[in-house]
């Protein structure tokens, strides 16, 4: 296979031949340090407007280039004609929809959304018919639930309890998870006593052939009221039904599992009966995110601005083991403090463990905090982003990264950084564009969020009428969808910035 470097010497023989510029495009676009400038070579080969069987690829390629520029109109419309041109090609759909919601078209994308879904759902209902056997659903994309742990968190939850309260109509949930594909085992072998999960390859490929009509796919979901949305919001809307029906968390920690815990936590000086907290600040390292316009960059944040807040823990009696991995800034010495990231005791089930056994989940929106909801663990959720996708049980406290203007340096309110096209935005060249940077949680702003969770959690906690009045407009401009916000933005975070809620 020929590297970039051998493609862009055969590109300045012939700058502006097809196969040279469809071949170098969608080859850097397979490479980080190169995805950005795919667009050239994209935009030269799709100019010549011949049509082959990579035609749809490159379309494809310059609507997630205009996505990740933060160029929805551009690319709503590449994937309108995609959609047009290759309807066979499911994926597409669900691309126009998400660029139409960018846009702030929400009944449009929620309707493409539920035509798309309800399909695949009847397709799998009547094709398990046919055979006169049980629903089968075989959950899809199955190689990224697999993949990310928190995918394999996050999608089983939803789906499981849009399931179980009677919003889908499956007996046999089938996820196919090829050996060496996972990433958590352990999480799995709990899911795995509530869904069908097929590991072997041959197996793998039988089931496919038996049940080609039974794919479903779990990123999309409608809610009660009729809305077809996106799993982030989707997953607010049924856990709060979970919640009023009194249900507990689908995972719950075995005997056996948590006795192995505490076994390896008193050898490394945890001592029985102790309470802890895992903290988890998610860095560039793990998914290589070190250049600025990656789409995973502003979700990041620095360990040390949570020192002041893991002193705080400790002060109170509780250790803090931090998770992650070996790419992580290591911590430097701390009484009561465990570096579990870079430990020689890290499994994958020790990550289940710590994340299900904890007082609280401790730190930001990824893999671990999925997990938590799962188990029912209480998030203090820190340096929250993207904006919109709130925290979803009522004992969660959160505060989330700041907006500000370049130009003026204006704090943005709440509903004008979730208005369109900013509600759920990551990409870091979008917000280069329209002039906005997002803004680090401050060490103090963090210590402060960490009181106010230890003493809701030790019984000290008064809100006063004027804190449960700020909070109820916080949530009602943090919630243009309409899905009950039941968790609650730290007090002193919402004292400390007025300028998020807007007088109405």
């Amino acid at each position: 296979m020929q590297s970039v470097e051998d493609l862009l010497k055969e590109f300045c023989a012939d700058p502006e031949g097809y196969e040279i510029n469809k071949t170098i495009g969608l080859k850097m676009l397979t490479l980080r340090k190169y995805k950005q400038r795919a667009e050239l070579h994209i935009k030269m080969a799709l100019a010549h407007g011949r049509e082959d069987e990579q035609t749809p690829h490159l379309m494809d390629a310059m609507g997630m280039i205009h996505s990740t520029a933060g160029r929805f109109k551009e690319a709503a419309d590449i994937y309108a004609q995609c959609c047009k041109k290759y309807p066979r090609m499911g994926g597409f759909p669900f691309r126009y929809g998400h660029a139409l919601l960018r846009l702030g078209r929400i009944n449009e994308a929620s309707e493409i959304f539920r035509a798309k879904t309800n399909r695949l759902y009847e397709q799998a209902k009547h094709s398990s018919q046919e055979k006169g056997e049980p629903v089968v659903h075989v959950l899809e994309p199955s190689n990224i639930i697999c993949l990310f742990f928190g995918e394999l968190a996050a999608k089983l939850d939803l789906y499981l309890k849009v399931r179980e309260l009677g919003y889908a109509e499956a007996e046999t949930p089938v996820l196919y998870a090829p050996k060496g594909s996972v990433s958590n085992q352990c999480l799995l072998d709990y899911w795995g006593k509530r869904i069908t999960v097929i590991k072997d390859a041959d197996e793998i490929a039988r089931h496919q052939a038996e049940y080609p009509a039974n794919t479903v796919l779990l990123d999309y979901f409608t809610v009660p009221g009729g809305m077809t949305l996106h799993r982030d919001l989707a997953h607010r809307a049924f856990h709060n039904l979970w919640e009023d029906e009194g249900r507990p968390p689908l995972l719950k920690l075995d005997d056996a599992h948590r006795e192995k815990g505490w076994d390896v936590l008193r050898k490394h000086g945890v001592p029985e009966g102790a309470w802890f907290a895992p903290l988890h600040v998610r860095e560039s390292g793990f998914f290589d995110e070190d250049v600025e316009w990656s789409g995973n960059f502003l979700r990041n944040a620095h360990i040390e601005t949570y020192f002041p807040a893991i002193r705080e823990i400790t002060g109170r009696g509780g250790w803090v083991l931090r998770l992650g991995d070996a790419s992580m800034a290591p911590l430097p010495e701390m009484d009561r403090v465990i570096d579990y990231a870079h430990s020689d005791f890290k499994s994958d089930w020790m990550d289940i463990f710590l994340i299900a056994e904890g007082r609280f989940y401790f730190g930001m929106a990824s893999g671990p905090s999925s997990a938590a909801v799962a188990f029912g663990t209480p998030t203090l959720g820190t340096n929250w982003f993207h904006l919109g996708p709130w925290p979803y049980c009522p004992g969660d406290i959160f505060i989330h990264k700041l907006l500000r203007s370049v130009e003026d340096g204006r704090i943005l309110s709440i509903a004008e950084s979730l208005a369109p096209t900013l509600f759920g935005a990551l990409e870091p060249l979008f917000f280069e564009k329209i002039g906005l940077e997002a803004l680090d949680n401050t060490p103090q702003e963090i210590l402060e969020a960490t009181r106010e969770m230890l003493d809701g959690l030790e019984g000290k906690l008064v809100y006063s009428k004027d804190d449960e009045r700020t909070q109820a407009a916080f949530r009602r401009q943090a919630d243009p969808y309409g899905i009950e916000i039941r968790s609650r933005a730290a007090r002193g975070f919402l004292e400390r910035h007025p300028e998020l809620i807007e007088e109405t």
